[in-house]
C-alpha cells in the first residue's frame, strides 16, 4: 500500500512539473513562430503587374472576345505576401529587373468562368484580389495578394474585327522587298479599333531579327522578320496580328557614290628590313594627286579629315606604297615601279597614276671593294 502511495506521489509530481513547464513551452513556440514569420515570410507593397483576362472558349461565341474596360491596360498595383525568396523574385520580375519567361506570361492570364460571364452580362464587376489570387503565377509561388489597385475589374463582351493589311518593310531605305505572305490579318475589338482611328490607322511592319545595316551594298538576302502592328496611341495587347512572322527577300541598295580629289597623297617605301637597310631608294614624285570614288558617308568623312588636317587611323587612311623586294637590283636611272594604294573600305581609285619612277642604290656602308 505504501508502495502504491509513493508511486502516485511520483506521478503527481511529474504532472506538476509538466504543468510548470507548459507556459515556457508556449512562450518558446510563439517566439519561434514569430521568428519564422519574420525571417521566412515577407510582405511587399506597390508591386506592379500586368495581367490578361480571357473569355472561356466554350462560353464566348465566334468573333467575340472578353474586353477589359477597366483597367484597360491590365495594370495593377498590389501588396503581396509569401515566402521571402518568392516575394523578392516576384518583385524583381514585376519591376523589370528580371525578365518574364513565356511560362510566366501564360500564368498571368485569367480565364473567366461561367459565373464571371454571367456577371459581365449583368454589368457587374470582378474583385481584383480574387482574380489575382486565382492566377497560377501567384498560386505556384505560394504568394497571396493582399490588396490590389484598382480593386475591381470591369469587363465587356466585344465584337471582333478582322482586317487584312499589307505588310511593309522599312528597315532599309529604297528596298523593293518581296514579302511572303504579302498581307497579314489584324484582330482587334471594335471599340479598340475605333479608339485608334479605324482600320486605315493600322500598319503592319516586318521588323528583321538581324542587323541589316551590316549587309554589303548590292548583296541579296532572305530573312525572317517579326510582324508588329503600329497605330496611334498606347500599345494595346488586344490588337494582335497573324501570322507573327514573314519571309523577306531583298537586295541591299547601293549607296550613292561621291567623288573626292586628294591633291597630296604620300608615297611610302616598304619591304623587308634587310632589303631596306641595304639600299637607298629614290622616288619621283614623292606625292601624288588622285581622284577617289566611294559611298557618300565615307567620302564626306574623308573630306572632313583632309580639311581639318587630321591624320586618319589606319582603316581610314589614304596612302600609296612602293614595295621593294630582295629581287630588286641597283640601277643608275629612274625606272617605273608599280604602286599599291590603301583606301578606306568602299573607296576606290577613279583617276591617278599606277606607277612612279624609282631608283635603287647600294648604301655606302654596303659597297664592297675588290681585294
Amino acid at each position: 500500500m505504501a508502495l502504491f502511495r509513493a508511486d502516485t506521489r511520483q506521478k503527481n509530481k511529474r504532472r506538476l512539473d509538466h504543468l510548470k513547464m507548459l507556459p515556457l513551452t508556449i512562450l518558446v513556440t510563439v517566439l519561434l513562430w514569430m521568428y519564422a514569420e519574420s525571417h521566412f515570410n515577407q510582405t511587399d507593397d506597390h508591386v506592379p503587374v500586368a495581367i490578361r483576362v480571357l473569355g472561356s472558349p466554350r462560353l464566348v461565341q465566334a468573333h467575340e472576345m472578353l474586353h477589359m474596360l477597366s483597367p484597360s491596360d491590365g495594370q495593377f498595383t498590389m501588396t503581396i505576401q509569401g515566402p521571402r525568396r518568392e516575394v523578392s523574385r516576384t518583385q524583381e520580375q514585376c519591376d523589370g529587373q528580371i525578365g518574364f519567361t513565356q511560362q510566366d506570361l501564360n500564368n498571368l492570364v485569367y480565364v473567366a468562368s461561367r459565373r464571371d460571364h454571367l456577371r459581365v452580362g449583368s454589368n457587374n464587376v470582378l474583385n481584383s484580389v480574387r482574380v489575382l489570387n486565382a492566377l497560377p503565377y501567384f498560386r505556384q509561388r505560394k504568394i497571396r495578394v493582399v490588396t490590389a489597385h484598382p480593386s475591381h475589374i470591369r469587363l465587356a463582351l466585344q465584337k471582333l474585327a478582322y482586317i487584312q493589311r499589307p505588310i511593309m518593310f522599312h528597315a532599309l531605305r529604297g528596298v523593293n522587298a518581296v514579302i511572303t505572305p504579302p498581307t497579314a490579318t489584324v484582330e482587334a475589338p471594335q471599340s479598340v479599333l475605333a479608339a485608334v482611328g479605324g482600320p486605315n490607322q493600322l500598319h503592319v511592319l516586318a521588323e528583321p531579327l538581324v542587323n541589316v545595316n551590316t549587309f554589303l551594298p548590292g548583296s541579296v538576302h532572305r530573312i525572317t522578320a517579326e510582324l508588329h502592328v503600329h497605330y496611334p496611341g498606347i500599345r494595346n495587347k488586344q490588337i494582335v496580328v497573324s501570322p507573327q512572322t514573314a519571309s523577306v527577300r531583298f537586295r541591299v541598295p547601293r549607296q550613292p557614290e561621291h567623288i573626292l580629289v586628294i591633291p597630296r597623297v604620300p608615297v611610302y617605301v616598304t619591304g623587308p628590313p634587310s632589303v631596306l637597310n641595304q639600299y637607298v631608294v629614290r622616288l619621283r614624285p614623292r606625292y601624288l594627286r588622285i581622284t577617289v570614288i566611294g559611298p557618300a558617308k565615307v567620302i564626306n568623312h574623308l573630306r572632313n579629315e583632309l580639311t581639318d588636317g587630321r591624320r586618319a587611323s589606319a582603316p581610314g587612311r589614304v596612302a600609296a606604297y612602293v614595295y621593294v623586294t630582295s629581287s630588286e637590283h641597283p640601277s643608275h636611272t629612274l625606272l617605273p615601279h608599280s604602286i599599291r594604294y590603301m583606301f578606306p573600305r568602299g573607296v576606290h581609285l577613279q583617276r591617278g597614276p599606277h606607277h612612279v619612277a624609282l631608283q635603287i642604290k647600294l648604301r655606302p656602308a654596303a659597297v664592297t671593294t675588290p681585294e
